[in-house]
């Protein structure tokens, strides 16, 4: 008699919360993808005409959040250590501008059923949003993040169904 497989549980990409040291409130409205390349080095080895590949550097993409703004002067005084508008200079100690963050998967529920630890991440951009007199929605801040890297850090055994 065959067994009955157990149907999977497919996660809402709605519910995620995000932690970001330093940070007081990062509540986000939107998340841009986790996305690491790996680059292909080709080579031909005695006339073959198929090329051969193997695995060359790793990099990953910005990560790019958005929330409405409101007082929360955070992510504005987080750009700040890059550059400060009244000296024209920013911390040259990177631990002052870098900072660990958790992109955590929740259930409906609220319980975390994976999460992400991203390295290192710095501001490359800060949006305060845009200002439009005959708009109906709310202001939105934006900033653009670099990093070196993200790792699962929860979930790996819970969210890997058997196929």
């Amino acid at each position: 008699m065959p067994t009955r497989a157990e149907p999977r549980n497919w996660y809402d990409k709605y519910a995620f919360t995000i932690k970001i040291d330093g940070v007081v409130r990062a509540a986000f409205q939107k998340c841009s993808e986790l996305t690491a390349n790996i680059e292909a080095i080709e080579y031909r080895e005695g006339g073959s005409l198929i090329p051969e590949q193997s695995a060359g550097l790793v990099s990953f993409e910005d990560l790019t959040l958005e929330r409405g703004e409101s007082a929360d002067e955070d992510l504005y005084n987080w750009f700040l250590k890059h550059y400060d508008p009244a000296t024209g200079k920013g911390s040259a100690k990177t631990q002052d501008y870098q900072r660990t963050m958790t992109i955590e998967q929740r259930d409906r529920n609220g319980n975390v059923v994976r999460a992400w630890l991203v390295t290192r991440a710095f501001q490359k951009q800060y949006s305060a949003g845009d200002w439009d007199n005959d708009a109906n929605e709310h202001k939105i801040e934006r900033v653009v993040l670099g990093h070196h890297g993200f790792e699962m850090v929860t979930g790996t055994a819970a969210a890997s169904p058997a196929v």
